[in-house]
């Protein structure tokens, strides 16, 4: 039987998961390289990036667009079995008849 992705929350939010990664990968890169500036060591060398514009010119320039995607395998894993478990635990509720909670 095809595996369609309406019948199979699991499956969907996988989907969901890897759709998101591609999204967020590049911003969630670029904050985490800011976040592990030294000020004091970048200011000297003139190095370091004020906002997340530059810092995404730097880290292409250096690396190029695959720059912009290092950690996508574990973002990966981690969206990808988080939206599959979401998913697939809001159906089930949805099928039980459970009441919502707001």
């Amino acid at each position: 039987k095809f595996l369609s992705i309406t019948n199979n929350p699991t499956l969907a939010g996988s989907c969901a998961g890897i759709c998101n990664t591609l999204v967020s990968c590049p911003p969630d890169v670029i904050k985490c390289r800011l976040q592990m500036q030294d000020r004091r060591k970048l200011d000297r060398t003139g190095g370091f990036s004020a906002n997340a514009i530059n810092q995404a010119r730097q880290l292409a320039s250096k690396r190029g667009l695959p720059g912009l995607y290092l950690g996508f395998t574990a973002l990966l894993a981690r969206d990808a079995c988080g939206y599959a478990a979401l998913f697939s635990v809001y159906d089930y509720g949805r099928r039980s008849g459970a009441a919502p909670m707001w």
